[in-house]
């Protein structure tokens, strides 16, 4: 009797994790399982498109499929995070710019991408390089950066790191938080409403990507009331500064990547210009 009822529980807990498995592989709200959302918006940017309808994506894999596909070096080329992704060709009308910003960039995202448009010898002559407090900060608990490691390592000039398995990818396959977003995602997903789309158009309800890789927000989260900026910077101002956890000083380490990085360009006789919060630079 025990063993039949054991037998049951077993065969039910089976059933319920298959259904949360195949509901994170289907619904798949960030497009961990796939790589084909990231080469589509990849192909729309590079045939000269803006896109929209686009939500959660692996933007450093996006940046390696476009990066990939490029032929010619643009004028200007924009590092760093997403706090620099509001720089397009607009500010620089007689130039070609391509912005190749990633969310919550670390000094090994930008070096990485860096290192990707040195191999492809696309580098232009100047550079708009984002500067963010925890990209200095060891301890910023950052490791989205390691989709790009290989690239990174290259320059850095240490053994590439092969993983077999994608152990953060094979968690998110089993984990309740990730289902209940992918849940909610899954209608749009099977009725195909979930895919990129071209667009002419630099505004809409929801945000867009302009074919320079540069970023505009959507209506819905720019014409809001001065009560829900002033909530939304009180809350900001409540939790923790982003990355700067046990950050009390520069760190050695990342003070000479970073200056690595800049010596390697000026020794291209490239000009960059150093950006914090997108609202002011200087240039050398």
């Amino acid at each position: 009797m025990m063993k039949k009822f054991i037998s049951k529980i077993v065969k039910f807990l089976v059933i319920i994790i298959l259904f949360i498995v195949t509901v994170n592989y289907v619904g798949d709200s960030a497009k961990l399982f796939h790589p084909d959302y990231v080469k589509k918006i990849a192909r729309l940017l590079i045939n000269k498109s803006n896109v929209t309808n686009i939500s959660n994506y692996d933007e450093r894999l996006l940046q390696k499929e476009i990066i990939s596909q490029i032929k010619t070096a643009p004028d200007i080329l924009v590092l760093g995070s997403s706090r620099v992704k509001a720089i397009n060709s607009e500010f620089f009308k007689d130039k070609k710019l391509r912005n190749h910003f990633v969310s919550g960039a670390t000094l090994e995202d930008i070096i990485a991408i860096y290192q990707m448009n040195i191999s492809k010898r696309i580098i232009p002559k100047e550079i708009i390089l984002g500067v963010d407090p925890w990209i200095f900060n060891e301890h910023n608990g950052q490791f989205r950066w390691k989709v790009l490691k290989n690239e990174y390592y290259k320059f850095m000039r240490q053994p590439e790191q092969t993983e077999f398995i994608d152990y953060d990818k094979l968690e998110q396959l089993f984990s309740l938080s990730y289902f209940q977003v992918s849940l909610r995602n899954l209608p749009r997903v099977l009725t195909g409403k979930d895919q990129p789309v071209a667009t002419k158009s630099k505004s809409n309800l929801h945000n867009i990507k302009l074919s320079d890789g540069s970023h505009v927000y959507g209506d819905v989260y720019m014409n809001v009331g001065i009560e829900v900026v002033n909530k939304r910077a009180e809350q900001y101002c409540r939790g923790e500064v982003y990355s700067l956890g046990d950050f009390n000083s520069i760190s050695d380490k990342k003070m000479a990547e970073f200056n690595k990085l800049i010596q390697n360009i000026l020794d291209k006789k490239n000009k960059v210009n150093f950006c914090t919060f997108a609202i002011s630079s200087i240039s050398i």
